[in-house]
């Protein structure tokens, strides 16, 4: 038995279950995977080409895979099949639809063709569908034999001998279908060769009215032109020069300087605004000139100096005032621990703002700024 047969081979009696309209029967699974062990063995596989939701359906592309045992050649088919996603399994539909699938593709090798696939909805035919044949050659006329030539002897008088072609080989007619036609190619006949040589004819000779005679030049004939003598026109005085005059650009207008909102004056200023606002007066102050006094040779005392201790060094400075209070409010400190800690007083009581020194006052505020990021 070929393969051929044996794929197209039925099942024998399918059980059947309920579907559309009734009860069907149906090929399982894995009577598909027996019948192809039994044939292929080992040699045959399958994969998903493609899998793709619609819907609520999965759709899958499977390829089947077989190796002739004869020719030992590959063959593939492919398939779709599809299943919906409401099973109670993640798993089951798309398990179902290659399943689907793979019987679609093993139905181009014949494999089931004979009975109703109920998964699919359609019908087969009940009869396996035989393999195709190859047509028989029609039988071709036999060729009759060659007549062989007369000698010229016997021939009538006036009657030249014909050349007869040798019988070509009939084409090989099993290759083609019995609806093809077929062409028969036949011997040509030799025609009878002339023997006198037809008379030359000398070409025509064009007429002379046919040739257009090109026209005669003319010389040009130029005509003189008489000059009419004109009158010299008088001097004109060439006019005065004139001094240019600059047109005025306008000016254009300063627009006003905008000017900055009002605060009012029941507001309290920020703490990063006092800051700001004492650093702008300690600015005002510097840029203020001295007074000029009537004795040249004493000289004014500086525009903002810092006050000193008893022990000579500088005070705080009024900016640095600033700057300790607003840190303080802003950042909500209490000011004697933060000036314990940064000037490491552990004992006795912290010394007021306004009585710290200017190196103190530099010690509060980085100590500040550093811890409080």
């Amino acid at each position: 038995m070929s393969v051929t047969e044996k794929l197209y081979e039925s099942f024998g009696e399918l059980p059947s279950r309920r579907g559309r309209g009734g009860f069907y029967t149906f090929i399982p699974s894995r009577y598909i995977f027996d019948r192809l062990n039994e044939v292929f063995g080992v040699q045959w596989s399958s994969e998903a080409i493609t899998h793709e939701v619609v819907g609520d359906n999965v759709i899958v592309r499977v390829r089947v895979t077989v190796r002739d045992p004869e020719t030992k050649e590959y063959f593939y088919q492919e398939g779709f099949g599809g299943a919906p996603l409401n099973q109670n399994e993640a798993g089951d539909p798309y398990k179902s639809a290659y399943t689907k699938a793979l019987k679609d593709a093993c139905k181009h090798w014949g494999l089931g063709l004979h009975k109703e696939d109920a998964e699919s909805g359609g019908t087969r035919p009940t009869t396996p569908v035989q393999p195709p044949t190859t047509p028989s050659p029609a039988p071709t006329a036999p060729t009759a034999p060659a007549s062989e030539p007369l000698p010229a002897s016997m021939l009538p008088p006036g009657q030249v001998q014909r050349q007869q072609m040798p019988p070509q080989p009939a084409a090989p007619t099993a290759d083609l279908p019995p609806n093809v036609p077929r062409v028969v190619e036949e011997s040509i006949p030799v025609q009878q060769v002339p023997t006198q040589e037809p008379p030359v004819q000398a070409p025509p000779q064009p007429s002379q009215q046919s040739i257009p005679t090109p026209p005669t030049p003319q010389a040009p004939t130029s005509v003189p032109q008489t000059e009419t003598p004109v009158a010299p026109a008088a001097a004109v005085e060439p006019p005065a020069p004139q001094t240019p005059t600059v047109p005025e650009t306008p000016v254009p207008a300063q627009p006003a300087a905008p000017q900055a909102p009002s605060r009012p004056a029941d507001v309290p200023l920020s703490p990063i605004e006092r800051v700001k606002r004492a650093k702008q007066n300690a600015q005002e102050e510097s840029a203020i000139p001295a007074v000029p006094t009537p004795n040249s040779a004493v000289q004014s005392p500086p525009a903002n100096p810092a006050p000193e201790n008893t022990s000579g060094e500088a005070m705080i400075t009024s900016v640095q005032k600033v700057a300790i209070e607003g840190l303080i409010d802003m950042k909500g400190l209490n000011y004697d621990e933060i000036a314990a800690q940064a000037l490491g007083i552990t004992s006795g009581s912290v010394p007021p703002v306004e009585t710290l020194s200017h190196t103190q006052a530099i010690s509060v505020i980085q100590y500040i700024n550093n811890k409080y990021k």
